[in-house]
């Protein structure tokens, strides 16, 4: 779901999938129906799903590469977007892959993220 989102903002340029972006990411943390998080610290993996009595505590590849994934797309947008701001670049001049776009960025409690109002 964070890929998808990205490649929405990507398309649209509009911020509002990075949000979303970040919060299909922060689901797998257990920002989720159950509050329950899906990531296991102890290994680095991840469990399988989220069922009606709790976190299926299996772990199979596939939720790993998905858990993966989603954390290597949010990283490198924020980066991408952290760039943009270094560089000097005004905020709507540039999206998450450094082309000229209409993007707004803002940094929010010391981390750099889509301005998402």
């Amino acid at each position: 779901m964070a890929e998808a989102s990205l490649a929405a903002f990507d398309a649209t340029g509009e911020t509002e999938y990075l949000h979303k972006a970040w919060l299909s990411y922060e689901w797998f943390f257990g920002r989720n129906l159950r509050g329950e998080s899906l990531y296991d610290p102890e290994t680095g993996g991840c469990f399988d799903a989220l069922t009606a009595n709790g976190v299926n505590r299996n772990r199979g590849a596939e939720s790993t590469i998905c858990l993966l994934f989603a954390h290597l797309s949010v990283y490198e947008a924020r980066q991408q977007i952290s760039l943009a701001l270094l560089s000097g670049q005004r905020p709507r001049e540039m999206d998450r892959t450094g082309t000229p776009g209409p993007v707004a960025v803002a940094s929010e409690a010391g981390h750099v993220m889509a301005d998402y109002r």
